[in-house]
């Protein structure tokens, strides 16, 4: 995962896809981010690289928003594939958060 921090947004950049086998480094990454980058004002999930998402992936997702939502920060999801907006959209998920 690649991590950008511009002026006041934390891009966390997908590398690979969001399922079980690869979300141990990605959550680490995930968190320490947070942590390291306290006075960013957004956080935003840069889909781009990802062509697949399982169960934990969206839970991943969701423990993300709702991290950045207890601190008060924005959150977006943004370069996704028509399937993956279609699946947070079934699951109501952009009634929380920007998707595009």
């Amino acid at each position: 995962m690649k991590v950008i921090v511009n002026e006041q947004t934390l891009e966390l950049v997908f590398e690979k896809d969001l399922v079980a086998s690869n979300l141990d480094e990605q959550t680490k990454t995930i968190k320490n981010s947070l942590k390291e980058n306290t006075d960013v004002k957004k956080v935003s999930l840069n889909f781009e690289n990802v062509k697949e998402l399982d169960s934990l992936g969206i839970n991943l997702v969701i423990a993300t928003f709702k991290e950045a939502d207890e601190k008060k920060k924005e959150f977006s999801i943004f370069n996704t594939s028509t399937s993956i907006k279609n699946l947070f959209h079934l699951f109501k998920l952009h009634t929380y958060f920007d998707i595009s």
